[in-house]
């Protein structure tokens, strides 16, 4: 199997962060089918592989001198309450929530966080 470059190795990251960010609207806006995890749980996971992509980008452009792709600088979505569900009265939403000890602990408020996407960001 032949090594990938750095360019290449960049272009797939951007292409990572340009899908995830696509999902993250997704399912913030539609859920998921996760079975046992609210939505919340599934966005800021998807939050955190952005956050790692872009920080692959910067090590992988300081390394070679590229400037970073430009999904590099599509805005971060923003961490939610691990407890969100995008349809709270969804059949799956309940039964999740039927479930003893479902919630998880969390440090974001309740709601539906707005993701700003006219706003740049680095991280």
């Amino acid at each position: 199997m032949k090594k990938k470059t750095i360019h290449e190795r960049i272009m797939e990251q951007a292409t990572e962060i340009r899908e995830e960010t696509q999902n993250w609207e997704s399912i913030h806006k539609d859920g998921c089918s996760d079975p046992c995890w609210p939505d919340g749980v599934n966005l800021n996971l998807i939050h955190n592989h952005i956050c790692y992509e872009k920080d692959e980008v910067r090590r992988l452009c300081k390394e070679s001198g590229e400037t970073p792709p430009s999904e590099f600088y599509f805005p971060t979505p923003p961490v939610v309450n691990e407890n969100f569900f995008a349809m709270p009265d969804s059949e799956r939403a309940k039964r999740i929530k039927s479930c003893p000890g479902w919630e998880c602990a969390n440090l974001e408020p309740c709601g539906k966080k707005a993701f700003d996407d006219s706003q740049l960001s680095l991280f």
